[in-house]
């Protein structure tokens, strides 16, 4: 159980273009909805864990040219769309809210009115976010416009890449949900797999928060398998938990890269 010192905070950012990353896409409106004034996206990234500590926010941008403030009008309205639930059962949590502004940024903090427990929670955007709101990154599995995060430290691997570079050579990337200390050989937590034979792969990068590896060539016909192993832990001596995903051949034969997130 986390103590009631631990806050959730919720970021509205106005002012100039919204700069998204590669991963992520600008939403588009629906038919017949109101031109998008406001984009969000939320902070950290879905699958984090290890957040008993940590602020989880979102960010509002203005999509409007020469608007430089988000009107006070906007902030109700914004507060009632925003939900904080239990994953994967979306149990209410019962939230309040704090709102600071400074400049051209007003910071709203979401905080829950009773501790949070060790398991998974959704922060979310509801039904109810004005029309001319728009959500930002890839939206959830099952269409959610929302995070999921984790108080408790478990580390796992929250998000892996697979791309082929000009010379056709596979390149993986694993993205750990909280910093974790390797204490295996890097070249074995991340590996692949194909027709059940294990590629030689050469580690790229090591970081905490995650690393890469460059393989051999694979062709179109292969079963490939992306394997991670327990090769090191997290803050509290947790293990990295193992898992095995299997890919689409075709995309390795692709000078393109592929994103996928590991069910929660």
């Amino acid at each position: 159980m986390y103590g009631e010192t631990s806050k959730l905070y919720a970021l509205f950012v106005i002012g100039g273009l919204l700069v998204v990353s590669a991963c992520q896409h600008q939403a588009q409106p629906e038919e017949g909805t109101a031109v998008p004034a406001v984009s969000f996206y939320f902070t950290p990234e879905d699958g984090t864990t290890n957040e008993s500590g940590a602020a989880l926010t979102m960010h509002y941008f203005s999509l409007l040219r020469g608007v430089r403030e988000v009107s006070p009008g906007l902030e109700e309205p914004l507060h009632a769309a925003v939900f904080l639930k239990t994953w994967p059962e979306r149990e209410p949590v019962e939230i309040g809210f704090e709102t600071n502004r400074s400049s051209q940024i007003v910071v709203s903090k979401v905080i829950p009115r009773s501790p949070l427990q060790d398991r998974w929670y959704l922060l979310v955007a509801g039904s109810e976010m004005p029309s001319n709101v728009i959500y930002s990154p890839l939206r959830l599995p099952d269409g959610s416009a929302g995070v999921r995060f984790r108080p408790g430290s478990h580390p796992r691997v929250r998000e892996f890449t697979v791309c082929t570079d000009h010379e056709g050579y596979v390149r993986l990337g694993a993205t750990f949900s909280e910093p974790v200390t390797v204490d295996t050989p890097d070249s074995e937590i991340l590996t692949l797999k194909t027709d059940d034979v294990l590629q030689s792969c050469v580690t790229t990068s090591v970081t905490s928060l995650g690393l890469e590896v460059r393989c051999g060539r694979v062709s179109v016909e292969s079963k490939a398998i992306v394997e991670a192993k327990a090769g090191g832990f997290g803050a509290t001596g947790e293990r990295l938990e193992a898992g095995s995903w299997q890919i689409d051949p075709e995309v390795l034969t692709r000078s393109n890269c592929l994103f996928v997130t590991p069910p929660i």
